[in-house]
């Protein structure tokens, strides 16, 4: 008898990607609010993503550093958007190649309703642990 009830799972969101013959994976649903760690207020849609800190770009030579942030949408927007106009400058001709677009698809996900899947996984690695 298990004393904690585990949530309903649901069809992994890209399940029809997978090869054919593979089996649809599950994740559970973690439905309750989640504390964003940079702000600290509760929210259903905490985001879990990976984007460049910064890129530097001289002549023939790039330099960067990948972020990996865990925050509510509002939060992530802001330092996404602060990152936007942060490289501008130092990315130049790579600015609109790089940075742009993957910020760009990034800013369009923080407003999709909902944990990440990220953060989905994060949830049941701790509720194992």
């Amino acid at each position: 008898m298990n004393p904690s009830p585990q949530p309903p799972p649901v069809p992994y969101p890209h399940a029809h990607a997978q090869p054919a013959g593979a089996a649809a994976a599950v994740l559970p649903v973690h439905s309750g609010p989640l504390e964003c760690p940079i702000c600290r207020a509760p929210t259903l849609s905490l985001k879990k993503h990976t984007y460049l800190a910064y890129l530097v770009f001289i002549g023939i030579f790039a330099f960067w550093s990948v972020k990996h942030t865990l925050a509510c949408p509002p939060c992530l927007r802001k330092d996404l958007l602060w990152r936007l106009a942060f490289n501008t400058v130092l990315a130049n001709v790579l600015w609109p190649i790089v940075i742009l677009p993957w910020n760009g698809i990034l800013l369009a996900l923080s407003f999709s309703a909902g944990h990440s899947r990220g953060v989905a996984a994060l949830a049941k690695d701790r509720s194992r642990g």
